[in-house]
């Protein structure tokens, strides 16, 4: 019994010693420095870090020690915290400091809500900020002219930062590269309109449409509207303002319409070509 008494107080010495140790001032953080930044505030980071460093443990042991703070749960903190993190990187420094360093996301596309028109008259369109993956992460300025290619659709406009445009990162670059390629066949796309049923409407700065939709390749997609405008009715035009619309959603049949025609839509078949 005595060596049990014994055993219990020494693990009750050694347990209030690594709880003496794990709270010296010289193993706590006491400040975050954050580097990189340019729009986020560097203050504000700092201040976020340390809230989430506060308090204890099992009300024992301080979150802000250096050798058990969760470095990977902070990380995913402050993403969550600032949509504008792209990647974050954290390490201990020296003094009792901790180094957090931010790339912030670049803008690559506006994604908009829709102009609605009520009786109070037209309804200003809000855009906000999306980077390469198709990740909305902030208001964007109401900018004159069009600094940036603008998306509508498959977003809920009531909380929009956060969301990713289209799950496919891949597939949403792709289509960033299937417009520059229409814009350099000379259609000069404006902006564009998905729904969730995979249809897809590019909207001509002229006010012609070019519709297409996820069940054929985007690579197919480019060679049918290019072999298209290599036919003989379009072969000699650099003009697209008479074009109404070019539906490429049916495989080998391309369908389109000239504003000036008074006929249905005409069919353009690449099998007979």
């Amino acid at each position: 019994m005595r060596i049990l008494y014994l055993i219990l107080f020494t693990s009750f010495i050694l347990a209030g010693l690594v709880v003496y140790i794990s709270r010296l001032d010289k193993f706590r953080i006491h400040d975050v420095v954050v580097t990189g930044t340019t729009l986020i505030e560097p203050f504000d980071v700092s201040k976020k870090s340390l809230d989430f460093l506060d308090g204890y443990y099992l009300w024992v042991f301080p979150k802000n020690n250096i050798f058990i703070y969760k470095k990977k749960d902070l990380h995913t903190y402050l993403e969550e915290n600032f949509s504008r993190i792209d990647q974050v990187s954290i390490r201990l420094g020296d003094g009792n400091s901790l180094l957090v360093n931010i790339q912030e996301r670049l803008p690559y596309a506006l994604w908009c809500t829709r102009i609605e028109t009520s009786e109070e008259g037209v309804q200003p369109e809000d855009c906000y900020f999306m980077d390469k993956s198709g990740i909305i992460y902030s208001k964007a300025p109401r900018f004159s002219g069009d600094a940036y290619f603008k998306y509508y659709g498959l977003i809920d406009s009531e909380d929009p930062i956060g969301k990713k445009y289209i799950q496919d990162e891949q597939w949403f670059l792709s289509l960033g590269l299937f417009i520059k390629h229409i814009e350099k066949l000379g259609l000069n796309p404006y902006y564009m309109l998905a729904t969730n049923e995979g249809e897809y409407d590019i909207v001509l700065l002229a006010g012609g449409k070019i519709l297409f939709n996820t069940q054929i390749t985007l690579d197919s997609v480019a060679f049918n509207l290019e072999a298209l405008l290599k036919s003989s009715t379009f072969a000699s035009t650099t003009d697209f303002s008479n074009l109404d619309y070019i539906d490429l959603r049916y495989g080998n049949k391309l369908f389109y319409k000239l504003k000036s025609s008074n006929n249905d839509d005409s069919v353009y078949n690449l099998k007979d070509e």
